[in-house]
C-alpha cells in the first residue's frame, strides 16, 4: 500500500507540472488577445517556448520512470499472488494504481 501511495503521489505531481505548463501557454494567449505589442509578444513567446522545452525534457524522464515502474509492478503483483499466495484483496490497490497510471 505504501508503494502504491508513492506511485500515486508521483503521478499527481506529474499532472500538476503538466497543468502548470498549460497555464503558461494560456497566459501567453491571454496576453496576445489583449493586444500586447508584437515585439513584446515575440520575446514572451521565446521565453515560454524555452520554458516548455526545458520542462518537457525533465517531464519525459519522469514519465519514463513511471512507465517502467508500472511495467515492473504488474509482474511483481502477479508473482506475489502465485508464489506467496497473497489474497486478491491485498493486491487490489496495487492493480488499481497500476491500471490508472497505464491508462
Amino acid at each position: 500500500a505504501i508503494a502504491s501511495a508513492a506511485i500515486l503521489c508521483l503521478c499527481s505531481s506529474m499532472v500538476y507540472i503538466c497543468r502548470s505548463l498549460v497555464f503558461a501557454v494560456d497566459s501567453f494567449a491571454r496576453d496576445a488577445a489583449r493586444g500586447t505589442p508584437l515585439n513584446d509578444m515575440t520575446h514572451a513567446w521565446n521565453l515560454t517556448q524555452a520554458t516548455l522545452r526545458k520542462a518537457a525534457a525533465d517531464v519525459e524522464r519522469c514519465l519514463l520512470v513511471l512507465i517502467v515502474t508500472v511495467a515492473i509492478a504488474v509482474p511483481m503483483l502477479i508473482a506475489d499472488r502465485l508464489v506467496f499466495g497473497a489474497s486478491v484483496a491485498l493486491l487490489l490497490p496495487g492493480l488499481i494504481v497500476s491500471c490508472g497510471i497505464a491508462y
